[in-house]
């Protein structure tokens, strides 16, 4: 019964707040290109010999136009993702600063897919899904 009561307690003094929701996007303002040509700063985190490191990235987001085609020669076996990168990835001004050829020579492996995940959106799917099925195993579990 004190417990009961205990946890009423702690309840009450928490505020019960929502948190505030994010505004929708507008498809008009979308239709006229408000989407494309943002530009987002992000940490890339990879492992290199035998650590995990981390570097900033600015990544453009590419319209559709730009990247349809690349998917397609993806899906069909062509090596894209250098080009990808190269593409997306800009200075501080917004500018592209790489070539495909810099990105084959002087990229490793686990960079280019770490960079290639964050530029395609992989990676925030990747953390969504997890979360989502983190909850899902904790309201399987009985834990809330």
């Amino acid at each position: 019964m004190a417990k009961k009561k205990l946890v009423e307690k702690v309840e009450e003094q928490q505020p019960q707040t929502a948190p505030p929701s994010k505004p929708k996007l507008d498809l008009k303002a979308i239709a006229l290109g408000s989407l494309v040509g943002q530009i987002r700063d992000q940490v890339v985190e990879f492992f290199h010999d035998g650590a995990v490191e981390s570097v900033d990235v600015r990544i453009k987001q590419l319209s559709f136009a730009t990247t349809e085609p690349l998917y397609t020669r993806l899906n069909k076996g062509e090596d894209v993702v250098a080009e990808w990168i190269a593409l997306a990835l800009v200075d501080e001004n917004g500018e592209n600063y790489l070539v495909k050829e810099q990105v084959q020579q002087n990229f490793t492996q686990s960079l280019a897919s770490a960079v290639f995940n964050a530029v395609t959106g992989l990676d925030a799917a990747l953390k969504l899904a997890q979360g989502k099925m983190a909850s899902q195993q904790k309201t399987n579990s009985g834990v809330s």
